[in-house]
């Protein structure tokens, strides 16, 4: 008797912690891109407000990189490779990019290479991403809507497609 009880336990145990692995109010995915849901965001040196302000960014939508996270802070990284704190509502779901080649980069009207370039973006533009394919994304932002390929732009990954 006392056998099957600890059997049971064990049981009820395991299905515990199996099911734990399939929560669907896990938080998600640490690594990510985000992008900046307010036109003043500060970024500090650890997750609190008692920490210091590193950088206080004034860019509503540039992309950043979420590298890890603590209760309500997320350890962000920019396109220059700036680390630190920022709260999770400072931060937007939306997918951007921001371009950072050193010249003005093509923006095409399809993905074929030697397609028509229908506007250069300026280093630094900001732009919403709408899908990518392997080697290009389709942008949007004020005015312009095109393909970039993803050597002249930050906030997605080589290879990520979507």
């Amino acid at each position: 008797m006392q056998r099957m009880r600890v059997w049971g336990v064990v049981a009820v145990l395991g299905i515990t912690f199996f099911t734990m692995g399939f929560d669907r109010n896990a938080p998600p995915v640490v690594r990510r891109y985000v992008s900046l849901a307010r036109s003043e965001v500060n970024m500090r040196e650890g997750p609190s407000f008692d920490h210091k302000v590193k950088w206080v960014y004034h860019r509503e939508g540039l992309p950043m990189l979420v590298v890890a996270q603590y209760d309500i802070w997320r350890r962000v990284q920019d396109s220059d490779g700036a680390t630190g704190w920022m709260q999770s509502t400072m931060l937007s779901a939306q997918r951007t990019v921001v371009v950072t080649s050193r010249k003005p980069a093509p923006l095409q009207d399809s993905t074929r290479r030697g397609a028509h370039v229908s506007a250069y973006m300026a280093p630094g533009v900001v732009a919403r991403v709408q899908t990518c394919t392997r080697d290009f994304c389709e942008i949007v932002t004020a005015g312009a809507v095109g393909w970039i390929e993803k050597k002249y732009i930050w906030g997605v990954d080589k290879g990520e497609t979507f």
